[in-house]
């Protein structure tokens, strides 16, 4: 009985031993990267009101937008986190107005994203995102000038690859919609006028990330 009993757990041992081995091999490595991102910026027409001139709808040319950011990674098999990458970024965004008005309306961008990749066995890994930050809003126009720092909020989805002939790096397109919780809000001392704008970004864009 104890010969059997000492075979069985062995057994299992064993089975645990490779198991655990296949896992480590499994293991997600590298896990820190760092990627760059930039294409063009297309800014939804909103409302600009103002205490002096009422409201008047805003239209702009298509834009561009540039960035980094770094990710990581979490070297795990729980559901999940085994396919999320984690990352902070910074986004540069700029487009110029339409109309007599003129001027241009850019944004500082800082967000907190989490992705979900849909790995499979080969080059190509779909992704979706989302991600919540703070945007810094500068609008510039001939009736009225100011900036103003609010929260906002992005989706992003889009597809990555990974070629063999460059190891740990993933190059991707993408799309992102960005958006903020409240209108940006500014006084403008000069025109003696407070305004408010409405700030909504559709985003086609390239990046590449570098994994080390």
């Amino acid at each position: 009985m104890n010969k059997k009993l000492s075979l069985a757990l062995a057994v299992l041992a064993t089975s645990a031993i490779a198991s655990a081995a296949q896992a480590a091999d499994q293991v997600r490595w590298p896990n820190w990267y760092v990627g760059v991102h930039g294409g063009m910026n297309h800014r939804a027409d909103g409302d600009l009101r103002t205490t002096t001139l009422g409201t008047s709808e805003v239209s702009s040319d298509t834009g561009y937008i540039a960035g980094a950011s770094i990710g990581y990674l979490p070297p795990t098999h729980v559901p999940f986190f085994n396919n999320s990458r984690w990352e902070l970024e910074f986004t540069y965004r700029s487009n110029d107005n339409e109309g007599a008005a003129g001027g241009d309306i850019t944004s500082l961008n800082y967000y907190g994203n989490v992705f979900y990749d849909f790995n499979n066995d080969s080059a190509w890994t779909p992704y979706v995102g989302a991600g919540l930050g703070y945007s810094n809003i500068d609008f510039d126009s001939a009736v009225i000038s100011g900036d103003d720092t609010v929260l906002g909020w992005q989706l992003l989805a889009g597809v990555a690859y990974e070629p063999t002939s460059l190891p740990n790096t993933a190059w991707s397109l993408g799309y992102r919609y960005q958006t903020t919780f409240d209108d940006a809000r500014f006084t403008d001392t000069v025109a003696a006028s407070v305004g408010k704008i409405e700030v909504e970004n559709h985003s086609v864009e390239l990046g590449a990330r570098f994994l080390f």
